[in-house]
């Protein structure tokens, strides 16, 4: 599931999740997906794990956080 992270913060780690590629919500930087680190109130990226990336190329835009309380929709350029 995606994470939210800003550019200073970067690539998320996961303890059971590897995170390989950011993508932007739309209207980047000037969003309202924030970065998901404590204390961190800057505009955020979406980190998709592998199989959220294949998704992505094949045009899903929408993904959800580990939460599951909100979706994120992304930009569909590459």
């Amino acid at each position: 599931m995606a994470l939210a992270r800003c550019e200073k913060c970067g690539r998320p780690i996961g303890r059971m999740r590897e995170y390989i590629k950011p993508v932007e919500p739309l209207n980047y930087p000037s969003t309202a997906v924030i970065c998901g680190r404590a204390g961190c109130n800057e505009p955020a990226k979406v980190w998709l794990e592998a199989h959220e990336w294949i998704l992505y190329r094949k045009g899903t835009r929408i993904f959800s956080v580990p939460s599951a309380s909100v979706k994120i929709k992304v930009k569909g350029d590459i």
